[in-house]
Order: C-alpha cells, then structure tokens, then sequence
C-alpha cells in the first residue's frame, strides 16, 4: 500500500476486513502542512486539513457512499454533507469520489426522483451548500448498462480547480480516473504572525516618551535623517507601551464571533461526542445530542450579538463592516490568474510581475523639449513659500481616522492621533525642511499597491484592474497642507471656471446635475433644442505627463520645487 515519497492516510489498519475502504496519499513535501480531520459516520470518507497562506485552510475530502446503503446510512450521509456549508467561509472545500448517485443528471443538475428521495435530498444539499459539481460527462461503464455520472468532483469557491480529465479505468475497474490541478498556496512551514493591540495600549507611557526637545534633535538634519529620526523614535514607543499577541494557525480557525461561553459550549460537545463513539451507548448519544444543541444555539447567540455589535458601529467603524462582509465571501483572491504573453500565470510573483507591467504601461513620458509654452496668468503673489503652523499640523493629527490602515513605513493613525501634541512639532519642523530642500523622504514614495478589479470583462486580463496605493500617513498630511494652499491660491485669483464642479468644496456630480437641468429646463420653455456630448477620457489620472503639469501649474504661479520630487 506503500508509495515511495507519499504519506497514506489513513493507515492500513483503517481499511475493512476485505481490505478496501477509502485513503488519501499526501507528498511528502506537504506533510507538515496536513492534519487528518475525524470522519462522520455517515459515510466511508477520509478527511484532511491543508494550511494555506494568509491563515486559510482547504479541507479535502475523499468519500464512498454505498449503492446498497440503508435509508439510516443515507440520511447521516445527507447530513453530514449538509453541514459542510456551517465550515468557516476562509476554509476551501475539495470533496471527491463515488457516489453512487445514476438518477442525477450533473449536466443539467436535475433528478427524476421525488424530493423525499435520496438523491434529490443530495442535490438539494449541494445547492443548499452553494457546491460546485465539475463533472459532467459518465466516469462508469459496464457492458450492456447505461454508462453513469457515478464520480463527482466538488468544490465550493470557482476557480480552485483547472484542467478537469477523465483518463481510461486502472486495471480491470470500470471507473474512470478523474485527473485535475488543484491551484492553491500552501504553507511549508507554519510561522506565527504578531499582532499589534492598538486598543490596549499605555498611551499615557507613549506621550511620557515622545515628549522631547525636538528642535534640538532635529536641528542641522537634513529631511532624510530628520524623518528617520522621528519614524525610528515612534516605533521604539510602541514596541515599548503596545502590547501584541501571537496568533498561530490554530487561533486563525477561530470564528471572529466565537466568545468563551460558545467556545466552551463547543468544546463540550466534542468531548462528548468522543466518549459515545467510545461506548456507543444511548445514554451518551443522548448527552451529545443535549450538548450539540446547546453549542449550536450559543453560537447563533453568539453570531447574532456579534452582527448587531458590527451593524451598530458601521458609521464609526465601517473597516471592521467590510471586513466581516469579505469573511464571507466564497473567492477571495481579489487577482484571479492572469493572461501573459508566454501563458497563463497563477503564482503571487507571475501575478505582480504582469500588474506591475501593465500600471506602468499607462503613464505618459514625454519629451520635456516639446512642451508647449504655455502664457502666464495675472496672479497678485506666486505660491513659491508654504508656512507650516505647528497647531495646523495638531489639527490634522488629531482629526486622523483611527480606523484607517497604516502605509508601509507602519506608522498606525492611533499612535498619531493619540500622541498628536508631541507629534506636531517634529513633524512641522520635518515639513519645513521638506519643502525647503525640495525633497520627499524616500519611504513617502514607496506605496503598497492593491489591485482591484473593474467589475468589467476578464478577470484574466490584467487591463481589468486598477492600483489603489496605500502611502504614509504622515506624507498624506503635508499633502493636504500643500492642497489646501493651492486651492486657496486658485480662488483668490480667480482661476477656477463657474462649470467646474468637480474637486471643489462645496460643489459636487449633484450640483453639476442640478445646474444642467435649470440651464435645459430654460432651453426647453425658450422653445430651444438640447445637444449633449458625454466623454470620458480613459485613466485620465494616471496618463497625465507630469511634465506638461508642473509647466501648468508655473504659469499659474504655482511654483514649489516639492511638486516635482513628489510627482
């Protein structure tokens, strides 16, 4: 029963005494990532857990059912396979394996039997359990019968499997063999991931910390040293007075919902559940059947209570919302695999490598010798100086959104926001220098880049997304110092347009629409007629040469030497 470099599981000792049963072989470069799950008892099945990344798991199962079942066999195995859709949504689910089910047309997914019937009952359960069947043609043949869809493939996310075959029987069997790539990444070791508990910090110890002599500190640095300093000086204070948690693959299964009082509800059940299949006595199935019914109302108290909490605090905490609504999702690789020009890739790395590709395409470059000269604009003073006020500065650090994520140099918002009084004055002097030098700390122009998909076409096609950059919280803050100064300079001259609506306080797609519709409602009563052009100019954003808009913005007096390292 042996295969050099796999793993059987379950062992020999688990097969019947005519030496069948059912098995799964692990390679063994996988094995560390596999645990054997305890079977039902409602079908001859072996089941195993595979940790993947990002803290998921796929539970893969390989199951029996006998055509000469008893309706009691068959109503467990109806059950149990029912149950698979309570499994947390971050689990991917992989069934495959006879059986034994001729009256289901798979093509159509119809029965000819009545509902009370077996295999209606089964359909109705994968359906109910949102399961993906991907075989359609006959996997049995036998001479002088009908050939039949007897093994079935499930799945419960699209796109967890490819290339499904079905290969001529092995040996004298008259089953097919059901061949597929499975695409999922796995994790060959397990390694904890900490978890900082912004929530439980000592924020008064942090203050204590940070409350310094800053100029003195940052005084002849240059913008570079200065925010190495101050970045450096924040993260030594939180590792300090933040305490973190370790969570390992184990609390990762864990239900976001799940409190002590369902959580020991559950254990209770399990123990029971192991001593009954120990005696097989009644008075035990009768102990588990109490303590899986009060495991089973906890947690939908514990799932309603914890909902409600979500629903309350949407307004305030809309991150926590969303992220509940995406634990729920069946496929959540937000970047399916991508079509390149020497195939199709599915890795992380082929993946980014053809995003990257395609984001950079969209960018115009131009040359600088061929920008049109562009006629200055009568402006009273050019915007060439910004003053950065220290209580402008506290201003912005407090009205930071806790809630919001940190960019790459990991300086979260609750730190920020919570230590903005001794925060104002470093980072103003830090402002200063940066616009003085004219030059952008390095980090600032690193971002972390999510890919989202348009909604629209392929989701094979890496034109279909679009980059949503995750920057430094600190950067984001002279951004809109710098934003508001412009802007300021743009209405006291006068420069911005009456049809303009857009990125303008106070003005908006509403405003644009109502006063479209005065000027048509005129037009009409005046007996006129009405031609409207719509357009939309494509990645209008990021094909803008940066070039040709900073030459602009100097012929509108708008002239910082930041503008350009920042762009």
């Amino acid at each position: 029963m042996n295969i050099d470099g796999y793993k059987l599981i379950p062992n020999s000792e688990c097969l019947n005494e005519q030496g069948r049963g059912v098995l799964i072989y692990v390679h063994n470069s996988i094995v560390n990532c596999c645990t054997e799950v305890e079977a039902s008892q409602g079908s001859e099945s072996v089941w195993i857990k595979l940790s993947l990344q990002n803290n998921e798991n796929a539970l893969i199962g390989c199951v029996y059912r006998s055509p000469n079942n008893d309706s009691t066999a068959d109503n467990l195995f109806v059950e149990d396979f029912s149950k698979l859709d309570r499994v947390p949504n971050q689990v991917d689910h992989i069934i495959f394996g006879d059986f034994n089910f001729p009256e289901i047309n798979w093509t159509d997914e119809t029965c000819d039997k009545d509902p009370s019937h077996i295999s209606a009952r089964f359909l109705e359960s994968t359906r109910e359990g949102l399961l993906i069947q991907h075989i359609k043609e006959p996997t049995r043949w036998r001479d002088g019968q009908k050939s039949n869809t007897l093994d079935l493939l499930f799945t419960n996310k699209d796109g967890l499997i490819s290339d499904v075959e079905i290969l001529p029987p092995l040996g004298k069997s008259d089953h097919g063999i059901i061949v597929f790539n499975l695409h999922c990444a796995y994790n060959e070791s397990s390694i904890p991931k900490t978890k900082v508990l912004f929530n439980k910090g000592d924020y008064v110890g942090l203050r204590k910390e940070l409350d310094v002599d800053w100029e003195s500190i940052l005084s002849q640095k240059s913008t570079e040293e200065s925010w190495h300093i101050i970045k450096d000086r924040i993260l030594s204070a939180c590792s300090r007075y933040i305490p973190t948690v370790t969570i390992n693959n184990k609390s990762a299964w864990k239900q976001p919902w799940m409190n002590s009082q369902c959580l020991e509800k559950v254990k209770e059940k399990c123990k029971a559940w192991r001593v009954y299949l120990k005696s097989k006595q009644h008075r035990d199935k009768q102990k588990y059947t109490r303590a899986r019914n009060q495991a089973k109302w906890a947690c939908k108290k514990a799932v309603k209570e914890f909902e409600k909490k979500i629903a309350k605090l949407t307004k305030s905490n809309s991150k926590a919302f969303w992220k509940y609504v995406k634990s729920k999702l069946k496929n959540k690789d937000p970047v399916a695999e991508l079509d390149t020009e020497s195939g199709r890739v599915s890795t992380d790395q082929g993946k980014a490598n053809e995003l990257n590709k395609f984001f950079k395409s969209v960018f115009t470059i131009e040359d600088n010798n061929n920008i049109p000269t562009l006629p200055r604009k009568n402006y009273e003073n050019p915007l060439n100086h910004i003053n950065i006020n220290e209580n402008e500065v506290r201003e912005y650090l407090e009205d930071l959104n806790i809630n919001k994520s940190p960019g790459p140099d990991k300086l979260n918002p609750r730190v920020l926001k919570e230590a903005s009084s001794q925060l104002a004055k470093p980072f103003a002097i830090l402002y200063k220098q940066s616009l003085s030098e004219g030059k952008l700390p390095l980090e600032w122009k690193s971002a972390i880049i999510t890919p989202i998909f348009k909604n629209k076409g392929s989701k094979h096609q890496a034109t279909n997304y679009r980059p949503v950059s995750l920057t430094s919280v600190p950067c984001k803050i002279l951004e809109k110092i710098i934003r508001k100064k412009i802007m300021e300079h743009m209405n006291n001259n006068g420069f911005f347009t009456s049809f303009q609506h857009g990125f303008l306080e106070g003005r908006s797609c509403v405003t644009n629409l109502l006063s479209s519709l005065d000027y048509w409602t005129r037009v009409i009563d005046e007996k006129g007629a009405i031609d409207c052009i719509y357009m939309d100019f494509k990645k209008a954003f990021d094909s803008v040469p940066h070039s040709r808009l900073l030459h602009k913005m100097d012929s509108y007096g708008v002239q910082l030497k930041w503008l350009e390292d920042f762009l």
